[in-house]
């Protein structure tokens, strides 16, 4: 009898072995591990860059999913904070600077990164540790940078009357030439603190930075036996009131809001104009095609007792693990792709970003402005985070920022600015810090 397959049969055992497969492949499909990914990156260019580097990974790691879920900014808080106090969260979340690296810690929800960082750390621009810690311990990674105590300067109008302001190393050569530029009928620096005034609360912080050391501004932001009423912190609120006095600052300067001072100064109304690296972007938003500006960083203060070459800097975006994730061996994979040189630098590309991966930001992709904040950087090893990023919020929008206009309209002393926040300091700092 001869041994032999009906040809129905074929067919019925092909058919079997076709469906095996495709069960086989759809079922390797459906076992690929997913990672949720949340992000404050809702918009263009960020939304589409970052979504570049999930589709890279994806392909290359089929068997893990990425997916990014984008927030509007606003927003993002809300979800958040209602998402912890349900205790369902993603594998990976953004998170901002310390302040926001201290809250969530707190809570628990974020996954220790010590040891992997250390492991990594090359991978990363080096003197942002203290914006991604707490209580000694990593809990995010560097994405995106901020610098803050930058001075931008017209160039047209320096070269008109005869400034330099590469020669301007410390304040008193700066009053000088604010002094000039008024002269002039220009206004000598472009500023406006309306609204919740936090723009004057970063101009008290990087002339405080001058006055305090960086050891005592430590101390003070984790409530370690200095507080509000250090010499230092008076002195800088007296410069800061002299730089009113003496008109060198906007007329609108308490009510004002910043876009008010940007247009003055884009319109090349006045000399000076100070903001952080952040303005970058707005400048190639609002300012003409042929409009030229420059900066520099924030002089020095002769005898004062601070750091005089500190630059307040920090992490605007950093990327954190949940404790409740399931994948974190595979959370950590992906924000090591995003780290890796070139995938950084595709980013950047894309965003003109000041990322904080190390050698992100090169000549082909990087421009000349983001290029020199990077230099900035580089040549002052020494950075510290904003000092209200770091305080207990309820200080920083209770006391510290209103306080802060306050003494700029007038209703407060410099002594009477630091015993206002100082109250709310100590009634506050320790529950902030337990």
């Amino acid at each position: 009898m001869k041994n032999y397959i009906s040809k129905s049969r074929m067919a019925l055992l092909i058919l079997l072995l076709v469906g095996f497969v495709t069960l086989s492949i759809a079922g390797t499909v459906l076992a690929a591990i997913t990672i949720d990914v949340w992000s404050e990156f809702s918009t263009d260019p960020r939304r589409s860059a970052i979504g570049d580097l999930v589709n890279e990974f994806n392909a290359a790691n089929p068997d893990i999913k990425v997916v990014h879920h984008p927030y509007e900014n606003v927003a993002y808080i809300t979800v958040m904070r209602t998402a912890v106090a349900a205790g369902k969260l993603p594998d990976i979340f953004m998170t901002g600077g310390s302040a926001d690296t201290a809250l969530y810690a707190k809570t628990g929800v974020l996954f220790d990164l010590t040891d992997w960082y250390n492991d990594h750390k090359d991978l990363y621009m080096p003197g942002y540790e203290d914006s991604i810690s707490h209580k000694g311990k990593i809990y995010a990674l560097p994405w995106d940078g901020l610098v803050g105590n930058l001075i931008f300067y017209n160039p047209e109008i320096m070269d008109e009357l005869g400034i330099d302001p590469d020669l301007i190393e410390y304040w008193d050569e700066y009053l000088t030439a604010l002094g000039k530029v008024k002269a002039a009928g220009y206004i000598p620096q472009a500023f406006a603190n309306g609204g919740v005034g936090w723009l004057g609360g970063h101009f008290f912080n990087y002339l405080s930075m001058r006055y305090v050391p960086l050891d005592d501004v430590r101390k003070l932001v984790t409530n370690e036996g200095v507080d509000y009423l250090h010499p230092g912190f008076i002195e800088a609120a007296e410069v800061f009131v002299d730089l009113k006095d003496r008109g060198y600052l906007s007329p609108g300067v308490v009510s004002d809001a910043r876009a008010i001072a940007r247009g003055k100064f884009v319109a090349g109304e006045a000399g000076f104009w100070q903001e952080g690296s952040w303005a970058l972007g707005y400048l190639k938003e609002d300012a003409p095609a042929d409009f030229k500006y420059d900066f520099m960083v924030f002089p020095k203060f002769k005898g004062a007792a601070g750091s005089q070459t500190v630059v307040t800097s920090a992490n605007g975006d950093n990327w954190s693990v949940t404790t409740s994730s399931k994948n974190k061996a595979e959370a950590l994979k992906f924000l090591e792709f995003i780290a890796q040189e070139e995938n950084a630098r595709k980013y950047v590309a894309k965003t003109r970003s000041l990322s904080l991966i190390s050698g992100a930001l090169t000549q082909e992709n990087a421009t000349k402005e983001l290029l020199k904040v990077v230099e900035v950087l580089e040549t002052h090893p020494e950075k510290f985070d904003w000092i209200s990023n770091i305080i207990s919020p309820e200080l920083r929008d209770g006391a510290y920022w209103p306080g802060v206009q306050g003494l700029l309209s007038g209703q407060l002393t410099p002594r009477e600015l630091c015993e206002f926040i100082n109250e709310s300091y100590h009634e506050l700092m320790p529950d902030w810090l337990s």
